[in-house]
């Protein structure tokens, strides 16, 4: 039985410009979308509540991803899990920041003017991470 060998199709203006056109129903957008998460009508009501709260705290329109991950971070420091909550401190004029497991307090360089922002930072005397309201 013999194969037959396929040979490629010479590509007209018509084919190249139908191919070259977007799919019906495609998104226009480049942004990439964020996959929804099933969560409850409730628990989702509190949440979208606490994110308008923390948007007018730091008086912009943040992402979904900023608010869960900023809360999320700051939920585990609160509980000690793989992180600790840092205490920003002003030491004669200087920023610094008091670790939550050690209570070694060093100087750090933060973002100054964004309120609502968490940085993650490394204590220099006990190696934990730590998340530091800003």
């Amino acid at each position: 039985m013999a194969t037959r060998k396929s040979t490629p199709r010479a590509t007209t203006a018509k084919s190249a410009k139908r191919t070259a056109q977007p799919q019906k129903g495609a998104a226009k957008s480049t942004k990439p979308r964020q996959r929804p998460i099933a969560v409850r009508t409730e628990d989702r009501e509190v949440i979208q509540r606490y994110k308008r709260k923390y948007d007018r705290r730091v008086r912009k329109d943040t992402d979904w991803a900023t608010f869960l991950k900023g809360g999320l971070l700051l939920g585990l420091a609160a509980l000690g899990v793989d992180y600790f909550l840092g205490q920003v401190r002003q030491n004669n004029g200087a920023t610094a920041v008091r670790c939550g497991h050690c209570d070694h307090v060093f100087p750090a360089a933060l973002p100054v003017g964004q309120p609502g922002n968490t940085v993650q930072i490394q204590c220099p005397q006990c190696r934990n991470m730590l998340i530091v309201p800003t």
